[in-house]
């Protein structure tokens, strides 16, 4: 079967897709420290199953993240000081 996507775009993908699931493993963390730090905090969601969901989903997340090969790694670290030293003041 033939890949529809232009080569250049299949470059960012990657990064891109191990950009989210980072920030969904944060986001799953969250709620978990939010419940144990402040139980009684007014919330206008409430996550159900807690702290199993977060828990199963932070544990997804990172089966998703283990499973993106390595040189996407790399090109997310180097987008990552790219980024950082573009904004250091010279």
């Amino acid at each position: 079967m033939l890949d529809a996507r232009p080569p250049v775009l299949h470059l960012f993908l990657g990064p891109v897709d191990l950009d989210h699931v980072n920030r969904l493993i944060l986001v799953c963390l969250a709620v978990l420290l939010m419940r144990k730090k402040n139980p009684e905090a007014p919330r206008p969601f409430r996550c159900p199953g807690v702290p199993w969901v977060p828990i199963l989903g932070a544990g997804c997340c990172l089966l998703l993240a283990k499973s993106v090969p390595g040189t996407i790694y790399f090109r997310v670290s180097r987008a990552m000081s790219m980024r950082w030293t573009s904004l250091v003041p010279s």
